[in-house]
């Protein structure tokens, strides 16, 4: 197996992300999928041999009293995921939301919160799946774009690279934002939505000791406590360019200068 990466490992949104792991607000039948997903997010530090930072810390989200009609669809989404998993979700009264988030300029009217709701480093662990790959015998390539495939009779023979070719019977596009240009540039039609958000990560400081925390108020805000005592902070109002601007953009353009070392 090898990977091909057009900057650095973690270079991109997987390495910037809010590591959020969460089922709040998800559609019921996807309850039990999440819950796989959080099982497999806790294996990656014992399969990989590296620390990723998971935690299950759980995730909350409080309303201001000017977004106070959010309550009645949160309150119908704890009834519909009892006894399912992450069903141990609850409302959050306004005298508790105030005592979680005591420096708001918003009046709040309560919330949610889902303490089976867990998160990772982002920082840490896309690394890690990419060191713990190679112990298991892959081979990864940084800065080292995939252009295109070759077919031989109608199937996948070969993967064209910055760098040369390589032949193979087999590839899977994992190229986050820009799998979209990608799958443009082979004829086809990958609907993706591509946004962007804001996001900081602070250095350590005394602060809120639980887990993800959001505000949905005059502002949209959020942070989590990091691993190492640190905050990330984020804030939901996003953007999301066009595509056609991303169909003029060089598949190889914006990475960083320096490779990643995977140990």
């Amino acid at each position: 197996m090898a990977l091909f990466e057009k900057g650095v490992i973690a270079g991109e949104s997987s390495g910037r992300s809010g590591g959020l792991i969460e089922a709040m607000l998800s559609d019921p039948t996807k309850m039990d999928l999440i819950e796989l997903s959080k099982q497999r997010w806790s294996e990656l530090s014992s399969i990989t041999g590296e620390d990723i930072g998971f935690l299950r810390r759980g995730s909350t989200m409080l309303f201001g009293k000017n977004k106070a009609d959010m309550l009645g669809l949160c309150e119908g989404w704890v009834e519909s995921v009892k006894g399912l998993p992450n069903g141990g979700a609850r409302m959050v009264s306004a005298a508790e939301a105030a005592r979680m988030a005591p420096g708001s300029t918003s009046p709040l009217a309560g919330g949610l919160t889902c303490p089976d709701d867990a998160s990772a480093e982002p920082v840490y662990s896309a690394p890690a799946m990419a060191i713990g790959a190679r112990k298991l015998g892959a081979k990864i390539y940084q800065f080292c774009a995939v252009r295109g495939l070759e077919r031989t009779g109608g199937r996948i023979s070969g993967v064209v690279t910055e760098k040369g070719t390589v032949k193979c019977s087999s590839v899977v596009l994992a190229g986050g934002v820009w799998s979209q240009v990608l799958a443009h540039d082979l004829g086809l039609d990958l609907r993706t939505l591509q946004c962007f958000a804001k996001g900081a990560s602070l250095h350590p400081f005394e602060g809120p000791d639980y887990g993800t925390l959001s505000i949905v108020a005059d502002h949209e805000v959020g942070w989590r406590k990091q691993s190492d005592g640190g905050y990330i902070v984020w804030e939901f109002t996003g953007i999301a360019p066009s595509f056609r601007s991303y169909c003029s953009t060089p598949f190889s353009s914006c990475r960083p200068s320096k490779p990643m070392p995977l140990h």
